[in-house]
């Protein structure tokens, strides 16, 4: 997987990327490209922003398996939260997210 499919997956802009890991868009698309290389530091940079280790990057490419989206591991939340017909509030989705987190503490 390139860094532009793992930036993709995870819903994020070349944008917020690289204010992220502080170089400039236009550098950082041109890494996308291929037309510069990932330097050391980009790669400990990217490798904290996506929960990855280093050991991960070879060139601009990514080794690791494809994470599932939240739809893809959480159908049932996500069908609850479709199902009331709105979207959860910012308060909301903090409830939800620290219930899932008691969830897997207390698994």
């Amino acid at each position: 997987m390139n860094i532009k499919e793992m930036r993709k997956q995870r819903g994020l802009s070349g944008y917020m990327v690289a204010e992220a890991i502080k170089v400039s868009p236009q550098y950082y698309y041109e890494v996308e490209r291929g037309e510069k290389n990932l330097t050391h530091d980009l790669k400990v940079k990217l490798s904290q922003l996506y929960g990855i280790s280093v050991e991960e990057f070879g060139g601009n490419e990514i080794t690791v398996e494809r994470i599932p989206t939240f739809e893809e591991e959480w159908p049932e939340v996500v069908k609850i939260i479709r199902k009331s017909g709105k979207a959860p509030t910012e308060k909301e989705r903090k409830r939800i997210a620290k219930i899932i987190e008691l969830a897997i503490e207390n698994d």
